[in-house]
């Protein structure tokens, strides 16, 4: 058996050890006995923390969140010019994607976006704030003369999102064979 840990600390083995899952095996096919199991504990253990499923996954997400809005942030806090800031942050968010190759199969799991689980409207809310974040990046670009002043900023930043995921669902399915 595991060693005792505060409940934090094995709330966050317990999302590691389902986002390796997912990245090895699929979302859907990372069960909770699997994670008991690569964690060397019983079901219980994992249910006490999580009460359904559906728990475990909104703090899976909720995690996955904080690490996008975390590198977002850390795009932004060098003075750099905004079509600068805009690189960083693309690069940023392929970056995290490589160390969280979960990540695109989650964002795009239908299981997950299911009714039952109710994780949709975090995923959703998800996209649109890096969307907004790169739309903020985009505006100060055109105050700065670094994009043209007609950018239709709102298509902009989700076409830049649209990129970054077709390029991870490319990755993904190359089984991720490529930076």
């Amino acid at each position: 058996m595991s060693i005792r840990k505060p409940a934090e600390e094995r709330k966050r083995d317990i999302a590691e050890a389902t986002l390796a899952l997912a990245a090895q095996e699929g979302p859907e096919l990372a069960s909770t006995q699997k994670i008991a199991r690569l964690l060397d504990l019983t079901e219980p253990a994992i249910f006490r923390h999580f009460p359904t499923k559906a728990d475990l996954w909104r703090y899976v997400v909720s995690l996955l969140g904080e690490r996008m809005e975390k590198s977002w942030l850390a795009a932004g806090k060098e003075n750099k010019s905004p079509a600068r800031q805009l690189r960083v942050l693309v690069v940023e968010q392929l970056k995290l994607i490589q160390t969280v190759p979960a990540l695109p199969s989650v964002l795009f799991s239908r299981g997950l976006q299911s009714e039952g689980m109710g994780l949709r409207t975090l995923l959703v809310s998800m996209m649109a704030r890096f969307s907004a974040r790169i739309g903020e990046t985009m505006r100060a670009g055109i105050e700065a003369g670094e994009f043209r002043a007609s950018l239709d900023v709102e298509r902009a930043a989700w076409l830049v999102v649209a990129l970054i995921q077709g390029t991870a669902m490319r990755w993904t399915m190359s089984g991720r064979s490529f930076d």
